[in-house]
């Protein structure tokens, strides 16, 4: 028994993380099928059940683990909703937003995108409705990544390597060991390459840095929806090898694709892993002008019974 549970008679870390990516793979699997029969015959209403399938089907799976594996508290995954929580989740909106638009800006001034088409889409219905159903998909993403990826994968990882109470050390390596297997789990995404293995590595770093930071996935799942929102929707790019389906200002990319990304979207480029080091400069700041900066949460690896 001592190989499945620990001294606080739950689950180990290893265990509880393996019965998580199960989890989560099932509804993928479930999600993609559906996805793909939509996608083959564009369905708005099915595009919208799809996301709302993946963004609820994942939080209650999270509750359930939570509850019953972990022994925890859904809030202690990173939603205590207060002030800081809503001002922090605005942050990482504006940072998503902001560097994408500064990749497109870059990328049209240096010749290397241009426009070819304004407000088009695949699906039947108005444009407005349109967007709000590609919003509602690339929040049921962040939301579901960030709370898969770093609240309960980065958090149970943190516990279980904790040792002689090096908390600190731990949540450092808990963030590196799944942003290399958020990197990862992209690879098997469609025109991926080393590269984007690389700057989605590093996407997973920054992402963690937020959350390792605050303690909370405000941060994390703002930037998360906001990068995928304007990189798709808003100015047309691939989001991680998916090309977008519906798109404000449709964008063609033509220049070097160790810049650009190509068909795999900016993240495949070196012109966002410039930008990725700058994000995480502006997270830094943010924290520090906030009052916040403690160095890493502690108390991420860290089991407090309740």
């Amino acid at each position: 028994m001592k190989i499945l549970m620990n001294t606080e008679q739950r689950l180990r870390a290893g265990w509880r993380i393996l019965l998580q990516c199960i989890c989560f793979v099932i509804l993928l699997i479930i999600v993609q099928v559906i996805q793909k029969g939509a996608q083959e015959q564009p369905d708005l209403l099915i595009f919208t059940a799809v996301s709302g399938l993946y963004l609820f089907g994942g939080l209650g799976m999270c509750w359930v683990l939570g509850r019953w594996v972990d022994r925890r508290k859904f809030a202690d995954f990173g939603f205590h909703l207060d002030r800081e929580w809503w001002l922090d989740l605005g942050f990482g909106l504006f940072l998503g937003a902001f560097i994408l638009t500064a990749v497109f800006i870059i990328e049209w001034g240096a010749g290397w995108v241009k426009v070819t088409s304004i407000a088009q889409t695949v699906f039947d219905g108005p444009f407005i409705l349109v967007g709000c159903c590609v919003l509602l998909s690339l929040t049921a993403v962040g939301v579901i990544e960030e709370l898969m990826f770093r609240g309960y994968q980065l958090r149970n990882l943190a516990e279980g390597i904790n040792y002689k109470g090096k908390a600190d050390l731990a949540v450092i390596a808990a963030l590196v060991g799944t942003s290399i297997f958020f990197g990862i789990a992209h690879m098997g995404n469609q025109n991926a390459t080393l590269m984007s293995g690389v700057n989605v590595t590093l996407a997973g770093m920054l992402l963690g840095l937020g959350y390792v930071l605050t303690g909370e996935l405000a941060l994390p799942i703002g930037l998360h929806i906001s990068w995928g929102f304007f990189e798709e929707f808003v100015y047309g790019f691939a989001n991680s090898g998916e090309k977008a389906l519906s798109w404000l200002i449709g964008s063609e990319v033509a220049g070097p694709e160790i810049w650009t990304g190509g068909e795999f979207g900016p993240e495949a480029g070196l012109l966002v892993t410039i930008l990725i080091v700058l994000e995480a400069v502006m997270i830094f700041f943010w924290v520090k002008f906030r009052g916040r900066f403690r160095g890493v949460r502690r108390e991420l690896a860290e089991y407090v019974k309740r």
